[in-house]
């Protein structure tokens, strides 16, 4: 009983499954699912899929470990168009192109990222 304990503990993952345990910490399911689908398309448009991608782009909420001048240029320059600049809080609401999402997730100043569900 105990060896089995001991052999999971010491289970070594695979660069892949490391990006995607970093990728599944930082993004919303449904924004992971928008970069999965981006590699291998399943049936039907991604706009019937997820309902925050619109013209392809993803409208989206990112939340920042910080929000300086800096990182709001960063943003700007993967292609991010800020729609809602909330200064009290340290997130900001707008649209990406969905093929720069993953790109997002690499950023260290990102803490999180969701779908922002409009009507």
């Amino acid at each position: 009983m105990y060896d089995k304990v001991e052999t999971d503990a010491v289970r070594v993952t695979t660069p892949e499954e490391q990006k995607r345990a970093e990728l599944q910490a930082k993004l919303h399911p449904s924004i992971i699912f928008v970069i999965d689908w981006l590699k291998a398309p399943k049936a039907g448009s991604l706009t019937d899929q997820a309902k925050f991608v619109r013209d392809g782009k993803a409208e989206i909420q990112i939340f920042l470990t910080d929000k300086s001048d800096e990182t709001m240029a960063k943003l700007k320059e993967l292609g991010f168009e800020v729609v809602l600049d909330p200064k009290t809080a340290k997130m900001v609401i707008g649209r990406l192109p969905v093929e720069k999402l993953a790109a997002l997730a690499e950023l260290k100043f990102v803490r999180y990222v969701s779908p922002q569900m409009s009507n």
